[in-house]
């Protein structure tokens, strides 16, 4: 691999993987040395597979001697990294980061950006356009800047010098938003009578989404429109969002029971776009499922044809649920049906959708009739009559498929019950087993399936015993979490933490069992528990693929794992 044997200083278009002492190394004598000039990217490889998340060799060309770019394998790289550095100032899981010259373990992790990778080439090539508009024209999306000033300020200052005071700083014109929407990976904010999508923070959308709700107020600056035009912000840089107290927070879905009840016709915008269904929005935050059949009286095949995201519509409440949040609406059964006047979240909150509504005042335009010839009335009257025969006929087309679909789903809910009663899953290791290939069928879609296919699974001799001896959790929360880590989905999802087991405290080396060349994994059953418990794996290579051997369970000081 190229670079691998380059000095502190690279050469351009050159990056360095950094492993054992040398990473200690580096961070010394490289990253904290308060004489570095030059910006410092850390590319991170991504698990399961292991491979780099950025292609180093390209950002490293794009760059060329305006920065280093370093690259580190997550696991005992990544790990001996975090060991070295100030807490939040380390990077692994395939996330890229930028280290500013002045780097001290003083320093505000907010002023070093970290970059979060999404998967797909689309994911990855936006991260590295940031990368090279931060370093090279000065991009503020990319986060704060410390001491780096770039090629293209240099060139408009007229100035030879890299470094500038640490203490200065560019100017942001930082504005005050207010969330609109969440839905899905989209939190929707309005600046003034602007309103955009958040796209660059400091954290991970999921966890952002966590402490913030529809109402709540953050600070923002603008960065580049969306390629459609829509407004885009960051919050990067700025630390953890600052919550105003502003309008009293209500409860979406509370408010829906107070105003709304099932038969009534709303006003509403579609926020999400489903093979089979629809998602309409009726008040900020609170969204109800509209099936396929439900959109219109006439046979509806491809929903992303016949609508777009933000739409307006209205929509027959069928029925809802605010204890569950949830509910089910129709689009064809309010048509031609006048809907509720528009009402707000609570008080100081604008009205939903009254922009929207009809001017009462106003009267619809008068068209002069003209007479028709016998011929145009008699083609009129025969395309009236073919058109009453097809929508006779697709009425009939779908009462069928609706009796169709209620037996598949009767056959469903009969195998799901054949299926409970095989046996209790802490039985047998074949009944647990088929447990998690249940589960697995259940939650997992075909898409899903395709980009997380099952591997071998088998149960270790003592992991039933720990599991019926193991309070405190569901055993249907731990037959999820075994299907999750089967299909290698849970080294994705970050609540699990998913990470090689150690033979003790940080700084111990992993577990590798010698008679198969099998590695010891470790992963969270619980999050914010004083004894969280754990789930402790055995993933075994083999000449016909790997086989997850389920070994396990204990709380979180339970570093044990049965050979």
């Amino acid at each position: 691999m190229r670079g691998a044997a380059l000095g502190a200083g690279g050469d351009p278009g050159e990056f360095r993987v950094l492993s054992g002492d040398a990473i200690r190394t580096f961070v010394d004598e490289e990253l904290f040395d308060p004489r570095r000039a030059l910006p410092i990217v850390a590319i991170t490889s991504r698990p399961p597979d292991g491979d780099w998340s950025l292609d180093p060799e390209v950002l490293a060309e794009r760059l060329g001697s305006h920065a280093r770019v370093v690259c580190l394998a997550t696991g005992e790289a990544t790990w001996t990294l975090s060991e070295c550095l100030p807490p939040r100032l380390d990077v692994y899981g395939g996330a890229a980061r930028i280290w500013w010259p002045k780097l001290s373990r003083e320093s505000d992790p907010f002023d070093h950006p970290l970059l979060f990778v999404h998967p797909g080439s689309t994911g990855a090539a936006e991260v590295l356009d940031r990368i090279a508009a931060a370093i090279l024209e000065g991009d503020e999306s990319a986060g704060r800047f410390g001491a780096w000033r770039s090629p293209r300020a240099l060139a408009e200052s007229g100035s030879d010098a890299v470094p500038r005071p640490a203490e200065t700083t560019r100017k942001r014109a930082i504005r005050s938003a207010r969330v609109v929407s969440i839905f899905g990976r989209t939190i929707r904010v309005a600046v003034d009578d602007q309103e955009g999508v958040l796209r660059y923070t400091d954290e991970p959308l999921d966890l952002l989404k966590q402490r913030l709700s529809v109402g709540d107020s953050v600070e923002v600056f603008e960065v580049k429109p969306l390629p459609d035009g829509t407004p885009a912000y960051s919050t990067q840089g700025l630390g953890k969002q600052r919550q105003d107290p502003g309008p009293p927070k209500l409860d979406p879905w509370r408010r829906m029971a107070e105003v709304y009840a099932p038969g009534d016709v709303v006003r509403g915008r579609i926020v999400r776009i489903h093979d089979g269904f629809l998602l309409v929005e009726c008040l900020p935050g609170a969204a109800l499922l509209v099936p396929i059949g439900e959109v219109d009286w006439t046979f509806v095949d491809d929903l992303h044809a016949w609508c777009e995201l933000g739409d307006r519509c209205n929509v027959k409440l069928l029925e809802f649920d605010a204890a569950k949040r949830r509910g089910s609406a129709s689009i064809k059964q309010a048509l031609k049906t006048k809907p509720k006047p528009a009402v707000a979240l609570g008080p100081g909150h604008p009205l939903f959708l009254a922009d929207d509504e009809p001017d009462a005042t106003s009267s619809p335009p008068v068209i002069a009739a003209t007479p028709l010839r016998d011929e145009s009335a008699a083609e009129l009257r025969e395309e009236l009559d073919a058109a009453v025969a097809d929508r006779r006929r697709l009425l009939e087309d779908n009462q069928r498929l609706r009796k169709e679909l209620k037996s598949a789903e009767r056959r469903a809910a009969e195998l799901e019950d054949e299926s409970r009663a095989l046996g209790d899953p802490l039985a047998s290791s074949a009944s647990f087993l088929r447990a998690v290939r249940l589960e697995y069928a259940r939650t997992m879609n075909e898409g899903d399936r395709q980009s997380f296919p099952l591997c071998a699974m088998r149960v270790g001799r003592e992991f039933l015993a720990r599991l019926a001896a193991l309070d405190g959790i569901s055993i249907d929360k731990v037959v999820e979490i075994c299907m999750q880590v089967a299909c290698l989905r849970a080294h994705e999802i970050a609540g699990r933490e998913v990470h090689q087991l150690r033979a003790g405290p940080a700084g111990a080396p992993t577990r590798m069992r010698a008679k198969d060349g099998a590695k010891a994994w470790r992963c969270s059953l619980q999050d914010n528990t004083a004894s969280a418990r754990r789930l402790h794996w055995w993933d075994v290579p083999g000449p016909t693929g790997r086989v997850i051997e389920f070994a396990s369970v204990g709380v979180h000081d339970d570093m044990s794992i049965p050979e």
